[in-house]
């Protein structure tokens, strides 16, 4: 089953819109608990986006792609005037949203992309350096905008200057909503220390790993053998796809993984030129590492769908726009994109 370039379209513009109006029904509750207790630590993270029951990486990693989303539509110019305006519009909201929900990895996945791409796009396409350095330099000034007006998120980039960790200790997980100290667990060194504990599981059945049913159990046996007092209390997973799936399934199990979600859906995404496709591939790659995306509803939600929808699209053929007449453009859309003028073979 493949879908058409103009169906494609449409779904991109029909989940950015859905995502949008999302995070705006999530800044209003947000708001709204913050006018009633006066604490500005629910405007943020997993408080945020908590009136949809959604944890904030996962929410995210959706705005990510509802922003890359209207950013293709509006760089392709399939949108109508109105729509694009629009467009633009939710784009400003949703990177405010975007920071606040404090992802470290999706903001300088977010981050990344929009400078390299504005370096393509004008030093190197264009051949513009001067509105090159001028896109960049507005886009650093949005950043410590942002470091200045929401200083809770740059507390979740401040634990990465905390690395190190007592395996021991049962002391209190660091929040954005408090002082930072060496003494804290937080999202950082919490991970280093589940991995060191994974690891030796890892090694004992490396090529079949332990098995789906025993993973969870056996790596609650390394917490013990490794007296790690925090995981055995909060019984945390492995905070990431990659490790977790090597410890239940090996590295064959891995390469597996690797080959249908993420090297396949890449081949046919560059095959099908499908810049969207692999810009959201990257970024769930780059999640997996952080995240243990089988391990929650959500994750498995948006992989399987995001997967399958990247791999039914085969791109559109010179046979088919030969035949249409037309450009990449579906022009029948008239109301959310741009009429493209068309010529007839008859």
């Amino acid at each position: 089953i493949y879908i058409t370039e103009a169906v494609k379209l449409r779904a991109l513009a029909l989940y950015s819109v859905i995502t949008t109006v999302a995070s705006i029904f999530c800044l209003g509750a947000a708001m709204l608990i913050y006018l009633r207790t006066g604490d500005a630590g629910f405007l943020y993270n997993d408080s945020l986006s908590d009136a949809i029951g959604k944890q904030s990486v996962y929410f995210a990693l959706m705005i990510n792609i509802a922003i890359f989303s209207y950013g293709y539509l509006l760089v392709k110019q399939y949108l109508s005037r109105t729509a694009s305006r629009m467009a633009v519009a939710a784009i400003c909201f949703l990177v405010i949203i975007h920071f606040m929900l404090a992802s470290r990895m999706e903001i300088i996945f977010l981050y990344s992309t929009a400078i390299l791409y504005t370096m393509y796009h004008f030093f190197i396409k264009k051949k513009n350096r001067k509105t090159g350095f001028i896109m960049i330099g507005a886009m650093v000034a949005c950043a410590l905008v942002f470091m200045l007006l929401f200083p809770k998120t740059i507390n979740r980039f401040n634990e990465l200057g905390y690395p190190q960790y007592n395996m021991h200790s049962d002391a209190a997980e660091s929040h954005y909503n408090m002082k930072l100290t060496a003494e804290q667990w937080n999202g950082f060194n919490i991970r280093l220390a589940i991995w060191n504990c994974a690891w030796p599981l890892i090694e004992s059945q490396p090529l079949m790993g332990t098995g789906l049913g025993d993973k969870d159990k056996d790596l609650q046996n390394q917490f013990v053998a490794n007296d790690f007092k925090f995981g055995i209390r909060t019984n945390k997973n492995m905070h990431s796809t990659y490790l977790d799936v090597m410890s239940s399934m090996g590295i064959i199990g891995l390469l597996i993984f690797l080959a249908g979600f993420v090297l396949l859906p890449m081949r046919q995404s560059v095959q099908a030129k499908d810049l969207i496709g692999i810009l959201i591939l990257v970024d769930l790659s780059l999640s997996f590492l952080t995240e243990t995306y089988p391990d929650r509803s959500m994750g498995n939600v948006l992989l399987g769908f995001f997967v399958a929808f990247i791999c039914c699209y085969k791109g559109q053929s010179n046979r088919a726009r030969k035949d249409t007449g037309q450009t990449a453009r579906p022009g029948s859309a008239k109301i959310l994109y741009r009429p493209v003028a068309t010529t007839s073979n008859r």
